[in-house]
């Protein structure tokens, strides 16, 4: 009985784990309405949890769009690698990726110029105070505007 009831006590653990975490992954799905087919997406992660590290590819399921981000694709172990002659030359506002050091997303330069279409940003940057990061909220305030936005997510436009 006292094995029963420690199995009961984790299962109702882990399903408060579950359950916040499924609502995470119902607002990046209907962020995902908000964005065009074939758009560009920059997600950024500013949630404190490890877990959300790839939510942001819940915004491709019903529809085709380029995603900057896919550690897979960075590490040799995996066996999945960019198609660096596909990849947008990309920049967010006027700031290619190497200009922002706390944030990389993939871009090849050989390619004629796109803004970024869409900013994905998990949790919230205000937490943030480095020069990089009020960087990154600046531009973001210029040229994006929120068309999507609830206490897990937003989801900027490019203006």
């Amino acid at each position: 009985m006292f094995v029963l009831y420690l199995n009961f006590r984790l299962d109702v653990y882990y399903l408060k784990a579950t359950k916040s975490l499924n609502d995470i992954v119902i607002d990046c799905n209907n962020a995902s309405h908000f964005i065009s087919p074939n758009s560009i997406v920059l997600p950024l992660n500013y949630s404190n949890n490890w877990l959300l590290e790839h939510y942001s590819n819940y915004l491709g399921i019903d529809k085709p769009m380029v995603i900057l981000e896919n550690y897979e694709c960075k590490n040799d172990y995996f066996p999945l690698k960019w198609n660096d002659q596909s990849i947008p030359n990309t920049l967010l506002g006027s700031m290619n990726s190497d200009q922002l050091p706390c944030v990389q997303w993939k871009s090849n330069t050989m390619h004629a110029l796109k803004k970024i279409d869409y900013v994905f940003m998990l949790g919230t940057i205000d937490a943030k105070t480095d020069s990089c990061n009020t960087q990154i909220k600046r531009i973001i305030s210029e040229h994006y505007r929120i068309v999507y936005a609830t206490g897990n997510c937003t989801l900027y436009e490019n203006k």
